[in-house]
């Protein structure tokens, strides 16, 4: 083994000469290989520590940084290695730090520009039920898709999905104040069959103050993933008081080009207070 393949989520792909024995992987530049930050997050200024004594005799690594190391032999069973953990190290593995891959073989990997990522524990998971009583309230043009959604103030938004896309909506209630912002999560699952499916969301209807959403995951098929969502109340003219709406797009442009879900929620925005008092004598 002679050289080390790098990878980022959009496909770029670097191969680095062992220089040495002793090697470190991180987003510092005085590191032998350097994760660019430019490129992807996820980690640390000193992430890996590479003891490589060559000659054929295996090697090892050490985790230094601050979240868990996946490390493979192929694309199918992996091993989650804690930080400051550590793990032997041989020619064709392949380990997944932050958003990078990165593969241990004189050979150029195979689709670089899919992260390699486990498929999440299945779960038992309560879903909204599509077939809604009369008292549920129909919202228009809530979805693209073959599903149809329905508004449920106790159930909260109804999975909405396209063939190979499903999505949904958890937030703890419908009422948002200054003082109590909404947290909870926006559920993707792959429903398809592509492996490494990169999804992208977009969100629509508020502004880039009002709220928090993380990015899009990397899933394999059958694998779902909770993106955090955090809907925040400025206390401004921003955000009026009543019904608000937003309107949530997930797209997985490479893995299932022109599929999109479409997932709607209203919440109910409570107003703000301003009161002057002047005294006249």
């Amino acid at each position: 083994m002679n050289q080390i393949w790098v990878s980022d989520r959009d496909g770029w792909l670097h191969a680095f000469a062992i220089s040495r024995t002793l090697m470190h992987i991180g987003s510092d530049e005085r590191c032998d290989i350097v994760l660019d930050a430019k490129r992807g997050g996820g980690v640390s200024s000193r992430h890996l520590q590479l003891v490589l004594p060559g000659n054929g005799k295996p090697g090892k690594f050490i985790n230094l940084g601050d979240s868990e190391v996946r490390t493979a032999r192929d694309q199918v069973t992996f091993k989650v290695i804690a930080p400051r953990a550590s793990a032997e190290l041989a020619e064709g593995q392949i380990l997944h730090v932050g958003d990078f891959t990165i593969w241990f073989d004189d050979k150029m990997p195979i689709n670089p520009g899919q992260p390699i990522v486990p498929a999440a524990p299945q779960t038992s998971i309560q879903r909204p039920a599509l077939s809604a009583p009369q008292t549920r309230t129909p919202v228009q043009s809530m979805l693209t898709g073959t599903t149809t959604a329905l508004i449920d103030p106790l159930m909260g938004t109804p999975p909405a999905s396209a063939s190979s896309i499903a999505t949904r909506i958890n937030l703890p209630s419908r009422s948002l104040s200054p003082s109590r912002p909404l947290e909870g999560g926006l559920v993707i699952r792959n429903t398809g069959t592509k492996t490494g499916a990169q999804f992208r969301i977009e969100l629509n209807g508020l502004q880039p103050q009002c709220f928090e959403l993380g990015a899009g995951p990397v899933l394999f098929p059958s694998a779902e993933r909770e993106v955090p969502l955090r809907i925040l109340h400025p206390g401004t003219s921003v955000l009026m008081a009543g019904q608000q709406q937003f309107t949530i797009r997930v797209t997985s442009p490479v893995a299932y080009p022109g599929e999109v879900a479409t997932v709607t929620h209203v919440v109910q925005v409570d107003p703000v207070y301003r009161h002057r008092i002047e005294i006249l004598q």
